[in-house]
């Protein structure tokens, strides 16, 4: 067999082979994602805590409390203190429209498809070459 063929052989089978892990991988996200929506219900809890985490003010000094209560947050102006209210307002509005567990589990099923739909074809056109030699 000569060297050239050699090297052809090598590629072909190593591309074949990226191919079909990419195609696992993109699987076994997939079945990943269905036992956490259907029996593993409290498997990604923990990942969304942080919602419940206050926000801190942008653009705003660190927080000083001046005899006040403990967390109060002092501003030098009002119109610093209105622009914080603003700003917390819309964070609270938009952090209510969105379902972190929903979007994690779109994210990861983009993500899975991106495998499946890019090993696929690689896996079946090189394995294809493979099978016609």
């Amino acid at each position: 067999m000569p060297q050239s063929e050699r090297i052809r052989t090598i590629y072909l089978y190593l591309l074949s082979l990226i191919g079909i892990v990419m195609v696992v991988i993109g699987g076994s996200g997939f079945v990943s994602m269905a036992l956490k929506a259907f029996f593993f219900t409290q498997a990604d809890d923990e990942r969304f805590l942080y919602r419940e985490m206050p926000p801190k003010p942008y653009g705003v000094a660190q927080a000083q409390s001046l005899g006040g209560g403990e967390g109060e947050v002092v501003f030098r102006d009002s119109i610093q203190a209105r622009r914080y209210q603003e700003a917390l307002d819309e964070y609270l509005d938009r952090r209510e429209r969105v379902d972190p567990a929903t979007s994690q589990r779109h994210r990861d099923a983009a993500s899975n498809l991106s495998f499946i739909l890019i090993g696929l074809p690689v896996y079946l056109y090189h394995w294809r070459l493979i099978r016609r030699d």
